[in-house]
């Protein structure tokens, strides 16, 4: 691997996955016709940053998670030949689970933000068949990972008031829909929750 140069503060130096923007036939695809969450290595950090209060945030993800972002976040660099992405620790969303770890969900979610698996959406409205173009996806699923909340300037996480396993109704138009290893999913953010309920069943 190409040697990177010294990083700064809270970024993180990520190489993506070329696969992502092909298709099947191997054609490259512009970044804006790819899926809306990527998937990259991340091969640099930066220590962190310091708050306007005068406080130290150490940079969390580590050099070797895979973590997901959105597609068309940071922007390119070049090292030695080779292109990276480069963006701040805020812009991504989630990091697989360690192998060191206890075992869980594979995804684990960054900042404020909450990986759901979205209930079923309903395809009859009493006993008639929805045509396919009508049904919707519904705005509400089951936490399978939630994270520690956004950091203030005293260097303390807000908590989510959302525990895994817990069912939620976000807002209409939010989310992002994500594929993690042949599954889908949807990622919010902590403010676009409604409201909680039981377990959803998907």
């Amino acid at each position: 691997m190409s040697k990177i140069v010294e990083v700064y503060d809270d970024h993180v130096w990520i190489k993506w996955d070329d696969e992502q923007l092909q298709t099947e036939g191997g054609i490259h695809l512009p970044e804006y016709s790819a899926k809306l969450a990527q998937y990259g290595l991340v091969v640099a950090i930066g220590p962190g940053k310091w708050t306007k209060q005068g406080y130290f945030i150490e940079t969390k993800v580590k050099v070797g998670d895979r973590v997901c972002f959105p597609c068309g976040a940071g922007y390119k660099t070049q090292s030695e030949g080779q292109e990276y992405l480069c963006m701040q620790e805020r812009d991504l969303w989630a990091r697989e689970r360690r192998i060191d770890e206890p075992e869980g969900f594979g995804l684990l979610a960054l900042w404020d933000k909450i990986i759901l698996k979205r209930a079923e959406p309903e395809t009859m409205i009493g006993l008639i068949h929805l045509p396919e173009q009508a049904i919707k996806k519904p705005c509400r699923g089951t936490a399978l990972s939630v994270g520690p909340g956004l950091t203030n300037d005293e260097g303390l996480s807000t908590p989510i008031d959302v525990q895994v396993g817990e069912g939620v109704r976000f807002k209409q138009y939010q989310g992002m829909d994500i594929e993690f290893k042949g599954e889908e999913y949807v990622i919010i953010s902590d403010l676009d929750v409604i409201v909680k309920e039981e377990e959803v069943v998907a």
